[in-house]
């Protein structure tokens, strides 16, 4: 479909992809007066991609690597403002339970990114643990490891609040319009939708597991994965405050978070062991391949919890070949940035991946240290 030559707009940025980090992108760059619109295939807080799923866990101890500390702490401050600008609670921060065998990966990168950077965590002792955590199973190799500030984000509520603060400071939006080309000029982009051209100064690429398709000419080695999301009935009321938490399994890292529905508490296991190839049309159904593996879990280790799954969900992780983001400008034209790739762990940075991307566009570089997220050499 060609679109209309009447229907030809300028701005000076253009953000493809309103999940959770072109949300954050239009949001800073509205905020910081640019004439900025955004274009979204779904609408803000759609399920079909990778922002969905009632809540993502955020942490600062992040074992990934320490690198991220300052990013995820940046983050945080901005999801406070947020929810303070929006009068809607975004980030609830109930703690975070970590569980896993001795010199474990999850549990030594969390104490030395706590280390580093003098984030309070605590080992939980083993004669407290039932105490202080009830309905949890601690086996006898195992250890514990508590992140009283971490916890939680309202996932599709912060996409559409980001969306809305960003319209409110002056941004455009374009849902349920899909982008047919991008073309970088001498003078402008131009941007082809199915709906109208757009002409923009700058171009700011967020589409999540579409980003292939848009940075075609990269060749960027990204693998997409279905991912399932899974909701357990708990057999009492939960109990005050109760953590988010993940368990490190030889067979992969379980991670679950509180009940925020009545679906009950969310589990899914997080590894990357069922490629696809195309987001739009891959199977999301339920199969005993996701179900066998989480049900077995939660009989396990969580023992508060039914077997009766009351909701399930699939999402996409879009996975670099580290499992890191990929945070840049455009190799042959600074004009464009982009980020996507963020291998199953990027909401809880959204807001600070909008700011980079802001002060990419708007300055060039900027002061965050995200030097560790460019494309570079990574996968020469």
């Amino acid at each position: 479909m060609s679109p209309s030559t009447n229907t030809t707009q300028n701005f000076d940025i253009t953000v493809i992809g309103i999940g959770g980090m072109g949300s954050a992108a239009l949001y800073h760059l509205a905020k910081r007066g640019s004439r900025v619109c955004g274009v979204e295939q779904f609408s803000p807080g759609h399920n079909l991609g990778s922002s969905h799923g009632d809540s993502r866990m955020i942490r600062a101890a992040y074992h990934e690597h320490p690198d991220y500390v300052p990013l995820v702490r940046r983050a945080i401050d901005h999801w406070r403002r947020l929810g303070d600008e929006s009068g809607q609670t975004l980030l609830e921060t109930p703690g975070v339970l970590m569980v896993g065998r001795e010199g474990s990966k999850v549990l030594t990168g969390m104490r030395e990114s706590a280390m580093l950077h003098g984030i309070p965590i605590e080992d939980i002792a083993r004669d407290d643990f039932a105490r202080r955590f009830p309905g949890f199973s601690l086996p006898p190799d195992m250890k514990s490891t508590f992140e009283p500030g971490a916890g939680f984000v309202h996932v599709e509520a912060a996409v559409r609040q980001m969306t809305a603060l960003a319209v409110q400071a002056g941004a455009t939006l374009y849902q349920e319009e899909t982008v047919l080309s991008w073309q970088a000029k001498a003078h402008a982009i131009e941007v082809i939708t199915d709906k109208r051209r757009i002409n923009t100064e700058r171009l700011v690429l967020t589409a999540g597991p579409w980003i292939k398709d848009l940075l075609v000419k990269l060749n960027l080695p990204l693998q997409l994965h279905k991912m399932m999301m899974l909701w357990f009935a708990p057999h009492t009321k939960p109990a005050p405050n109760q953590p988010g938490f993940g368990y490190d399994l030889p067979d992969g890292f379980y991670y679950g978070l509180p009940q925020v529905s009545s679906f009950g508490i969310k589990v899914g296991k997080h590894v990357a062991e069922d490629p696809i190839s195309n987001p739009d049309t891959f199977d999301r159904t339920l199969t005993q391949r996701h179900l066998e593996p989480i049900s077995r879990f939660v009989k396990d280790y969580l023992p508060f919890l039914g077997d009766q799954v009351t909701r399930h969900a699939s999402c996409i992780y879009t996975m670099t070949p580290d499992e890191h983001f990929i945070v840049d400008q455009y190799p042959s034209d600074p004009r464009v940035v982009f980020a996507s790739s963020c291998s199953g762990h990027g909401f809880k940075f959204a807001p600070v991946i909008g700011e980079i991307l802001t002060d990419l566009c708007l300055n060039g570089s900027t002061r965050l240290p995200a030097d560790f997220l460019r494309l570079g050499q990574r996968f020469a």
